[in-house]
């Protein structure tokens, strides 16, 4: 039986909340597991390191403490240099895993020799109730798809959640450093995790994943995002400075596939971009090849393109309200 590392990223967790996940996990059937928590700088660490003590006492436990507040980022880059284990399982403070998480995604990765798997979620809101069997009810333009060379899709979609994954950490470590901006950690391991091997989906919820006004970013879609200008900076530039990134990253020469995938990527999003900035029928033209690609994200961006007068700012509100 491999060993496997509960990786917990902590920082002012709610009392109650961090007590019921710490409890899940001390209720896992695998038998080798441990517990590695890195508070980011809480304001009493002392109080984190009690509830630890005294709610997981079968498990052993390593709590690493940052002086100062570092970011979710440099914190779970720290939870994967500090891994020694086999797997790592990467954990949120205030869900509630299933017993069997770390058991039925072992033998899922095992079987399969997978590099990384994941699984459905089940949300829940801050009372333990649940408001959707599954999380593809939230997310329903993500698609949670399984197999090898899957780096092309999750360049361009984060359809995986951090807590819902289970990893080889020796494939996780070869994504350090992570970056800081251009994608959120999750996504960039699962790129990496991708580019060295397949990746696992189970189709059943192992975690209840709590939704509440206090998590960082849940479900929602274009946070920080309310008009034109907003979406350009935000969200087209930063998608450049993803192709940047993955075309100076991946350099080894067996992953010039990678690298040329991010640069016609890159030509992509500067069609897309001129579009929004100048809807004129040759830019128009220029990215007609994205309604092919992704007829929504076509429609979306044309139609606030086009909406001079209003800068976008009623179509996104509508698309943050949507299921899509």
């Amino acid at each position: 039986m491999k060993p496997v590392t509960i990786a917990m990223a902590v920082y002012n967790p709610d009392s109650v909340f961090f007590e019921k996940q710490l409890r899940s996990l001390e209720k896992q059937d695998y038998a080798n597991f441990n517990l590695l928590i890195v508070d980011d700088g809480s304001q009493n660490q002392g109080s984190v390191e009690d509830a630890v003590n005294l709610n997981v006492q079968n498990v052993p436990i390593k709590i690493v403490k940052h002086s100062e507040n570092k970011g979710t980022v440099k914190t779970f880059e720290r939870l994967v240099n500090e891994c020694k284990s086999e797997y790592i399982a990467f954990c949120d403070q205030d869900d509630i895993w299933n017993s069997n998480r770390i058991s039925r995604c072992v033998k899922e990765i095992e079987s399969t020799g997978a590099a990384l798997v994941y699984s459905d979620l089940e949300v829940i809101n801050e009372k333990d109730e649940t408001t959707h069997s599954t999380i593809k009810d939230c997310r329903k333009r993500v698609k949670h798809l399984e197999g090898d060379g899957l780096w092309k899709y999750f360049m361009r979609m984060n359809s995986m959640a951090g807590c819902s994954v289970l990893a080889r950490s020796s494939i996780v470590k070869k994504a350090v450093p992570f970056p800081l901006k251009e994608y959120p950690w999750d996504q960039w391991v699962s790129i990496v995790c991708a580019a060295y091997g397949r990746i696992s989906y189970i189709n059943e919820p192992l975690i209840r994943y709590r939704l509440h006004l206090n998590n960082q970013t849940g479900a929602k879609k274009l946070f920080g995002i309310n008009n034109r200008d907003d979406y350009m900076e935000k969200r087209i530039k930063n998608e450049l400075a993803q192709c940047d990134l993955i075309i100076s990253r991946f350099c080894r020469e067996d992953q010039k596939e990678i690298r040329q995938t991010a640069q016609t990527a890159r030509q992509n999003i500067v069609a897309r971009l001129n579009v929004l900035e100048s809807p004129t029928v040759k830019n128009l033209a220029g990215n007609f090849s994205c309604l092919f690609r992704d007829p929504l994200l076509f429609g979306m961006e044309t139609c606030i393109a086009l909406d001079r007068k209003g800068k976008g700012e009623k179509i996104i509100e509508y698309v943050k309200r949507s299921d899509y």
